[in-house]
């Protein structure tokens, strides 16, 4: 297969690079990714300046711009040969579940494939702590996702994506498909007069995440050590139920 990478975390990050080597012995393998890290980016495009588009190596570009620039210009800057076959984004250093979706740039650059027409794949791993240490396992998320590429582009549609999320503890517990938690950041905004007298706001990070959700929510799973696979609507959805519902009570 032509297999276009994208992440959030900046081309030359761990993640990526394993996953090119990983997927470089069965595939064709290109890479598009920001020039430095775009974590939290969301869906964002930069639409007020040029952005600097540096050649890295064969089919390898670094882009001063979003993981969602990165896919447009992949998809439609004529850099490649062809169309690919799939788009993976990520491996992302930490895991995008639930609500973590909303702000991430490697699930927007996977949702942003999507509905340009290409099937989608979020790839995503949390660390293991040990003596105030964090160890990151993407060589057997890579492996995972080379030996079951069909499976999973097969399981991609026109209007999902896949959101895949493990541990990095091995051996995994097992597959399961999942649904999204609700995550509570517990983080806050400190308001700070400095001596030049402007005001900064800075989001601090807050303790340790918490989640809720049912017993299949993809944090638990991946908490328990299975792989967590979701699929995540691309565009937009309606509660089509207010469609049904009067609208007299507004005033025109």
């Amino acid at each position: 297969m032509k297999i276009l990478l994208i992440n959030d975390d900046g081309y030359g990050a761990e993640g990526i690079t394993v996953l090119a080597d990983v997927l470089r012995k069965h595939h064709e393998v290109w890479i598009l990714a920001p020039s430095e890290n775009r974590s939290g980016a969301s869906s964002c495009i930069i639409m007020n300046r040029q952005l600097p588009l540096r050649k890295k190596a064969v089919n390898e570009y670094a882009l001063d711009g979003t993981p969602t620039d990165c896919v447009l210009c992949a998809l439609k800057g004529d850099l490649f040969p062809s169309k690919p076959d799939v788009v993976f984004s990520g491996i992302n250093k930490y895991g995008n579940l639930g609500t973590d979706i909303l702000y991430s740039g490697t699930c927007a650059a996977a949702k942003e494939a999507t509905l340009q027409g290409i099937p989608s794949i979020a790839l995503s791993v949390e660390p293991v702590s040990a003596n105030g240490n964090e160890r990151f396992d993407y060589e057997s998320l890579a492996l995972f996702a080379e030996k079951n590429m069909n499976v999973l582009v097969g399981l991609c549609t026109d209007k999902t994506f896949l959101n895949v999320n493990a541990p990095s503890v091995l051996p995994y517990a097992g597959v399961q498909f999942a649904s999204l938690s609700k995550r509570f950041y517990n983080d806050k905004v400190n308001i700070i007069i400095k001596n030049d007298e402007k005001v900064y706001s800075t989001c601090a990070g807050g303790a340790e995440v918490s989640f809720e959700g049912d017993t299949a929510n993809d944090s638990l799973l991946v908490k328990k050590g299975y792989v967590a696979i979701s699929s995540v609507y691309a565009e937009p959805v309606a509660d089509l139920s207010l469609c049904a519902k009067s609208t007299n009570q507004f005033v025109l």
